[in-house]
């Protein structure tokens, strides 16, 4: 993956910032009414919401969700003794939500 300096460095400034804010949040924000009982969640584009292994921060009344893309062929490691899958990773993803149901893409790097 080619991935420049300079975007990297603006990935790990959001990250830190992010952090930063979610150490002094001034409460916990409870995740109520979120379930979607095993449906696929879906942005505000129609298509599914790309974020393996997502983190979720709260700033100043948005939530974003950060989290692995994943794309390509699934396959099964060779000599596990256990259901090891793997798929490449393609960057990290960041969505954007006031109510933790419509999620916005902010693209990815």
């Amino acid at each position: 993956m080619n991935i420049s300096n300079g975007r990297i460095k603006i990935l790990l400034i959001a990250l830190l910032i992010g952090c930063y804010n979610l150490s002094f949040s001034n409460g916990v924000h409870p995740l109520t009414d979120t379930l979607f009982n095993g449906k696929r969640l879906i942005d505000t584009d129609g298509k599914p919401v790309n974020a393996h292994g997502a983190g979720v921060l709260y700033h100043k009344g948005v939530y974003y969700l950060f989290g692995e893309v994943k794309k390509g062929k699934t396959w099964l490691v060779p000599k596990q003794n256990w259901e090891d899958f793997r798929v490449p990773a393609g960057g990290v993803s960041c969505y954007s939500s006031t109510d933790l149901k419509h999620w916005k893409n902010r693209g990815w790097f």
